[in-house]
This record gives C-alpha cells, sequence and structure tokens, in this order.
C-alpha cells in the first residue's frame, strides 16, 4: 500500500453493518474501502439466531457470506487492518490505519460496541456457548431450564423477567456484594449471595456464591454495561447520545457532514438483523 492513497468513501469496521454499506456503495460503483480489524462483537459466539437464511450458523458464516457478496464488486476493497485516527484534511478527510493512510470524501462509522464481561472466574470460558448477553437472541434455547442472570442496578429485574418467556426458572446473582438489594418481579427469584465464579467445565453447571452455596443452572444471562466503540467518531466531532452512542438522523447521518454511522454504535436494538 501507498503512505497515502485516496477512496470516495471510508467504512470503519467491516461487521454486517459495514458490509451492508459497502454493498449498495458498490453498486452505485463508489470507490470504497473497508477497514476492519476483526474484532467483531459476537467472534466467540458459537451459533446466531433469529437471522433469515442464517439461524443456528455460526457468526462467521455470516461475514464470510457478506465479503463473498461484497468481493463481486470491483470499486470495493476490503482491508484487514484497523483505523486509528481520522480528521478533516481541506474538504475531504484522512485516515491513518494501521497499515497507511488514506484520504476520502466521505466516512461512514460502523465501529459496534463492546459487551462487558466480567473478570469472573470461569464465566469468559463459557462466553458464547453458556454465557450471552442478549434474552431476545438467545433466550429460545433456554426453553424449561434454569437461567441465571449476572448483574446488578434496577433494571436487572426487568432484564431477567424477559426471560420467563422462556427458562423454567430465572434467578439474579448480584456480581458485588455491597449493592442494595432490588425488588424482583414476580416469578423472578434473588440470590442470597454474590458470585464468586462459574462452576462447570465442559459446559456451565452453576454459580458459586460469595457466601459458599451454589446456585445451578442450565445458562447463564450477563446484564452489563455496554460500551460503544465510539472513541474515533467523537474524536471527529459527531454527537453522541447520553449512552455514548454517535447521534444520527433517519438517514444515518451525523452532526458532520459527509460523515454516517450504522449498526450498534448507533441507537436502537443491538443485534446483528438490524445492524
Amino acid at each position: 500500500m501507498a503512505s497515502t492513497e485516496t477512496a470516495d468513501v471510508l467504512i470503519v469496521g467491516g461487521g454486517p453493518a459495514g458490509l451492508a454499506a459497502a454493498l449498495w456503495l458498490g453498486r452505485h460503483r463508489f470507490d470504497t474501502v473497508v477497514a476492519d480489524r476483526g474484532e467483531h462483537r459476537n467472534r466467540l459466539v458459537e451459533a446466531s439466531f433469529g437471522y433469515l437464511g442464517f439461524d443456528g450458523q455460526p457468526p462467521q458464516a455470516i461475514l464470510d457470506a457478506g465479503r463473498a457478496e461484497v468481493g463481486l464488486y470491483p470499486s470495493v476493497r476490503l482491508i484487514t487492518t484497523g483505523v486509528r485516527t481520522v480528521h478533516r484534511h481541506g474538504d475531504a478527510f484522512r485516515a491513518h490505519l494501521d497499515v497507511g493512510v488514506f484520504e476520502c470524501a466521505a466516512v461512514i462509522f460502523a465501529t459496534g460496541i463492546n459487551d462487558g464481561v466480567p473478570a469472573l472466574p470461569g464465566l469468559r470460558e463459557h462466553y458464547g456457548a453458556g454465557v450471552f448477553v442478549c434474552p431476545l437472541c438467545d433466550g429460545y434455547e433456554t426453553q424449561g431450564r434454569h437461567v441465571v442472570v449476572l448483574g446488578d442496578g434496577n433494571a436487572v429485574g426487568q432484564f431477567a423477567a424477559e426471560l420467563l418467556q422462556w427458562a423454567a426458572r430465572v434467578t439474579v446473582v448480584p456480581l458485588c456484594e455491597d449493592v442494595e438489594a432490588n425488588e424482583m418481579p414476580s416469578g423472578v427469584h434473588r440470590a442470597p449471595s454474590a458470585a464468586a465464579c462459574v462452576l462447570g467445565t465442559d459446559r456451565v453447571e452453576g454459580v458459586q456464591l460469595v457466601d459458599g452455596s451454589s446456585i445451578a443452572c442450565d445458562a447463564i444471562f450477563l446484564y452489563s454495561v455496554k460500551a460503544p466503540l465510539t472513541d474515533l467518531a467523537a474524536a471527529l466531532g459527531c454527537d453522541l447520545d447520553a449512552d455514548g452512542l454517535v447521534a444520527v438522523d433517519d438517514d444515518g447521518c451525523t452532526s458532520v457532514g459527509r460523515v454516517y454511522a450504522a449498526g450498534d454504535c448507533t441507537r436502537g436494538p443491538q443485534i446483528v438483523q438490524v445492524a
């Protein structure tokens, strides 16, 4: 790659939102670059559900299919690299990538979010297989089973109650001992103590509590803080909302001219189908 290249549009992020944007830009013959580091939100998930044509498939299958389709358009380039900075450069934008520099007329941020995964022993080993973050996406598979919701806060009970559509029993286990106990909705139980570790080797079997007792379960859902990946957009001057998401209008326009945002880094249901 030369020290500086040009393009009509730079898309930061090559997940479903970024690839969908690239597909349409390619069909309109815009010279488009998709820069993607490959650190997608669901890269550790075994299967993705509810996406027509890909129900129950690994998330990688969705990305592979998207990349293959986008690859048919000669005006689109997919680059496996991160973007370090994006700033104005005259009437255009200049982006410093891990492997070079691009100047472009427009930018689309499709950078997504990170799910907060607590540093709880045994939790990360089961993430994406027996530990989930979205009842809407993975609740169906908990039918007739016992589910633990790990988390704190006033809304954790509402989050847990959503799982009662499928699960036989739902228990909220706090992550901190010093968090005030909130009243749980009808049908949702609350553990007497905070979580100490996740039990199970090949699969999730339960949660050990700080008081020495344990709660058996078949699956765990995390009620955790999500971190929008919006630093680049903010540095460029794009307005963020109260949750740190990029503020956009109905057309995906940000507060900065010729800068757009799409997918999980914007307001709305943060699921692959919407992205």
